[in-house]
């Protein structure tokens, strides 16, 4: 077992655990799935519908059955002879009292030895406390109100605030001791509470931290036994005592953490996060310390041959992500069970020109740009540009998508990382005092100088990791530095000092000290700039700017960039020689929507005057006027996603109906213009969902329905061609086609949770033993008449099966095989898409249609000279002169004088080709 020939991403979870997944593994065995893909298994917050909230990175998690039931599921995949690829997640874990890391870093503050686990910035507060922004108002209105109790059980003393709770550090339980036991009462704990309040203050890290926590954790225990003794007197006296305001508040102010209120905290939240999610914390997995803590399981789990491959997320969170590849690759053992070596690859989201690092120790990427190119396809580059004029005309938005992101990059560092961005700034200003340009610089221009350096970086982050920069950072680091002079001239002096510091253009006078100050700068800001890309441009930007919202995804460019069919042949041609075994991914759980949809929605790009024409209608319906959208852009939104995700069966459209407006909902606080997570308008959002209803279920219905069923019904069908055109492409292209839950058939989702709802493997199960019976007996006519029933998805489930199959029975020539653009000719050219992949004499040619509107009527698919006369694909002179197609068991042929494949031949009953061939058969 080496790289995977196909993976499978199920999501794990409390509703589909260990079991179930064991339950379907014959089922993706025989589908042709060589690697389970998994999201992250390690111990998580309770009900976490995702597993990215770790808790213990050394135990698997409970709620997903334990490790027994892991075992038995590894048992099960070695049984089917697949591999299990994992998701783990070293940039961070939960910020809750769940993760006993976290829960003694608040217990002990800096004194504890799990402080070094966090970037924790304890002299940002002005009483060195750690903030945690987590309370609904102020902390007296919160006691006031009754929110907050003082609480007691078998682990100790804690504050709680609804399902929260913080452990108090062991001084405030003299305080509480102190305060709530009867007099001369319990000499023990009197005589315990007194020596508590002898120890040292829990602020007294340094040389004596360790004997601190030691001496906290040993008085802690005496307790512990004192009330495991007791009859229930103590806790008697002390829950008595559990809503004593003033008790509360002075204890609540003794902790080494400050519960602040949400809104202030936000401001003053003094360590790094998960993006600006407060409940997950960032961890330091470039200490040694950490990074043997938090990957010691998943090495076991590698080095005993249970897992078999490593997804990591989020890599650009981390301090050093070459450093942290090599730390791994280091820890790996060097004699795996069974394999070849471990396959390893990132999450790096590729934007614009961008490269995986080819210095990084990894088998490639998690197939954002991949997705991207080939959604591109099906795209019409012509019908994009009257797209994009039409979206200005509707919206008034004149600027490009670039300039979109910029912007939107500012707002989310002001509302959301200012507290990240403050801790920047503070380290600029020191290094600007010891800089003669830097001296006289203001704290207000050096941070807007950040800013919007920060916001005019094109990618999401440079690589810098030693006084050395590559000549790629380098470049990209001067395009922002140039972009923000030019929109900042004002600043140009703060630009100018923040340009030297993160090129690293040292002074000759400056000491080795200074230098690797200034280096840490770099590193820290590197860190800055992911999270405000994901949230400037993934979270806000993608839901504002929508001219065609097919393009609008993880690394993807709605102005364009992926368009047409020249990126996929790029990208193509570079995985094949850099990354051949990259995974090919076309829905993850983070995509904006599933592939399905995002393959109808281009179809827009081909009829953009009869959308044009649809949307004035629509906008003019008197049913709906009344109703206070004011957002033509979250117009815009809902009647794409309705073209996109409508259900292909009636009984469907209630459960959908709802399922659009809480994707609005969602839609409406990521685009952070009239509402937001951290504003939630609810009459808007309560305007849209009214506007839904109006359009779809009230007075207006009938007129919209009218036209947008007929018009919807083609989308689909278009749609669904560009879909199997993508399933075809992906599972020849260079690198391991993945699989997300359940899109082996038509799965018409938007944005999580929607992705997450279950998955009908009893459905799939049954229409692959369907297929595999038919296909046994005879192929010829099968696939076209799965064609013309389409709506019930099994089209697709075949097409995936027979690429899966041809993968499996020819490893060599997708696994490694050159990749070869081929080129068309004659009148239909521009609507067939193909390339060849060739390993010695075997051969593999996709070839898929594109464009198809001007192809085919509706249901009638794209087949036969009727449909492609003279077009023709070019093959190099050296190819088989005969093929055969493994979805059809069609024979092809061209003569030796002529080598090209008639499209009308290759085409004859099924309008998509795999064909095999050898130059020794003939």
């Amino acid at each position: 077992m080496g790289a995977p020939l196909a993976t499978y991403r199920i999501q794990v979870t409390p509703d589909f655990k260990f079991g179930d997944v064991r339950a379907v593994l014959g089922y993706l065995s025989d589908l042709g799935i060589s690697d389970l893909y998994t999201s992250p298994l390690f111990e998580a917050k309770p009900g976490s519908q995702h597993g990215y909230d770790v808790t213990d990175p050394g135990r698997i998690r409970g709620e997903l059955g334990g490790a027994d039931e892991f075992r038995s599921l590894a048992a099960e995949l070695r049984s089917h002879g697949m591999g299990l690829l994992l998701d783990i997640v070293p940039n961070h874990t939960a910020a809750t009292a769940d993760n006993p890391w976290w829960s003694d870093v608040l217990e002990h503050g800096p004194t504890s030895p799990f402080n070094q686990y966090f970037d924790i910035d304890w002299l940002a507060d002005r009483e060195g406390r750690l903030v945690l922004p987590v309370m609904g108002q102020p902390l007296d209105d919160v006691i006031a109100a009754g929110e907050m109790t003082l609480d007691i059980d078998r682990a100790g003393l804690w504050l709680r605030y609804y399902d929260s709770h913080f452990p108090l550090e062991v001084r405030s339980y003299s305080h509480v001791l102190k305060a709530c036991l009867q007099p001369g009462a319990h000499s023990e704990l009197v005589s315990l509470a007194g020596e508590i309040e002898s120890m040292p203050d829990w602020r007294s890290a340094g040389p004596g931290a360790s004997e601190r926590h030691g001496l906290a954790l040993e008085l802690k225990q005496r307790f512990l036994s004192l009330l495991e003794a007791d009859d229930g007197q103590i806790r008697h006296e002390i829950e008595a005592r559990a809503d004593d305001t003033a008790l509360l508040k002075s204890v609540a102010e003794a902790q080494p953490y400050r519960l602040e209120y949400w809104r202030d905290g936000l401001l003053k939240i003094n360590y790094r996060r998960f993006f600006d999610i407060n409940d997950l914390a960032g961890i330091r997995a470039e200490e040694p310390a950490v990074f043997d803590a938090s990957h010691r399981l998943v090495l076991d789990l590698v080095a005993d041959g249970t897992v078999t491959g490593l997804r990591i997320d989020h890599i650009d969170g981390l301090w050093d992500p070459k450093g942290y590849l090599d730390r791994l690759a280091a820890a790996l053992p060097a004699d795996l069970p069974d394999r070849s070596g471990i396959y390893l690859v990132t999450e790096k989201i590729l934007s614009a020109d961008e490269e995986l690092p080819h210095d990084w120790v990894a088998d490639g990427t998690t197939g954002y740009e991949f997705m991207n190119a080939v959604n591109g396809i099906c795209v019409d580059p012509a019908g994009l540009a009257s797209l994009k004029q039409l979206h200005s005309e509707i919206t008034g938005e004149e600027r490009s998508f670039e300039r979109v992101v910029y912007d939107k990059k500012l707002q989310v560092i002001g509302d959301l990382f200012r507290s990240e961005l403050g801790r920047l700034v503070r380290e600029l200003e020191g290094l600007a005092a010891s800089d003669s340009a830097g001296a006289g610089l203001s704290v207000e221009d050096l941070s807007a100088a950040v800013s919007h350096v920060t916001a005019a970086l094109e990618v999401y982050r440079t690589y810098t990791r030693t006084a050395v920069i590559s000549a790629h950072d380098r470049g990209r680091i001067q395009h922002s530095v140039e972009v923000a002079r030019e929109r900042q001239p004002g600043l140009t002096s703060a630009i100018d000092f923040l340009s030297r510091v993160l090129l690293l253009r040292f002074s000759s006078d400056m000491t080795a000290e200074d230098r690797d100050a200034w280096v840490g700068f770099v590193m820290r800001w590197q860190q800055f700039t992911g999270p405000v890309m994901a949230k400037g441009a993934e979270d806000t930007a993608l839901y504002t700017y929508v001219p065609l919202i097919s393009l609008n995804d993880v690394g993807g460019d709605p102005d364009g960039a992926f368009a047409g069919v020249d990126a996929i042949h790029e990208l193509n041609e570079r995985r094949a020689d850099e990354f051949p075994v990259s995974l090919n991914g076309t829905s993850t759980h983070d995509t904006k929507r599933s592939e399905d949809v995002r393959a109808r929605i281009d179809v827009l790009s081909e009829v953009p005057d009869e959308w044009a024409g649809l949307l004035k209608k629509w906008r003019g319906m008197s049913g709906v006027q009344n109703v206070a959208f004011e957002n033509a852009a979250a117009e815009l939104l809902v009647y794409q996603t309705l073209a996109g995700a409508w259900p292909l069966h009636e009984e469907e459209r209630p459960a959908f109906v709802e399922r659009l407006k809480a994707y609005m909902t969602k839609a409406s606080r990521e685009a952070k213009t009239h509402s937001s997570w951290l504003d939630p308008n609810e009459e808007y959002e309560q305007s849209i969902s009214e506007f839904i209803d109006q359009l779809l279920t009230g007075p207006a219905a009938s007129e919209f329905m009218d036209t947008f069923l007929p018009f919807q019904a083609r989308i689909a069908y278009y749609g669904a061609l560009n879909s199997l055109a993508q399933v075809t492409v992906k599972a020849a292209s260079p690198g391991a086609p993945d699989f997300y839950q359940g899109s082996e058939m038509w799965d018409f989702s938007m944005v999580d949770p929607d992705n997450r709802r279950p998955v009908d493997y009893d459905l799939r199960r049954r229409s692959l033993a369907e297929i595999q019976k038919a296909t046994k007996t005879s192929l010829a006519g099968f696939a076209s008449k799965l064609l013309s029933t389409w709506r019930d998805g099994r089209v697709k489930l075949f097409v995936t099966h027979a690429a899966l199959r041809a993968r499996r029975d020819n490893p060599e020539v997708f696994e490694s095989g050159r990749y070869i653009p081929l080129s068309g000719s004659g009148r239909y050219s521009n609507h067939v898409f193909g390339f060849a992949r060739r390993a010695g004499d075997r051969w593999a040619i996709a070839a898929v249609p594109r464009l198809t509107v001007s192809l085919c009527d509706v249901d009638e698919a794209p087949i036969g000279a009727a449909a492609w006369e003279d077009t023709a694909i070019t093959l190099p002179e050296d190819a088989p002169s005969s093929w055969v197609n493994v979805f059809t068991g069609d024979e092809a042929s061209h003569d030796s004088d002529y080598t090209a494949l008639r499209m009308a031949d290759v085409f004859s009953t099924f309008p998509f080709a795999l064909l095999v061939g050898d130059t020794r058969a003939g």
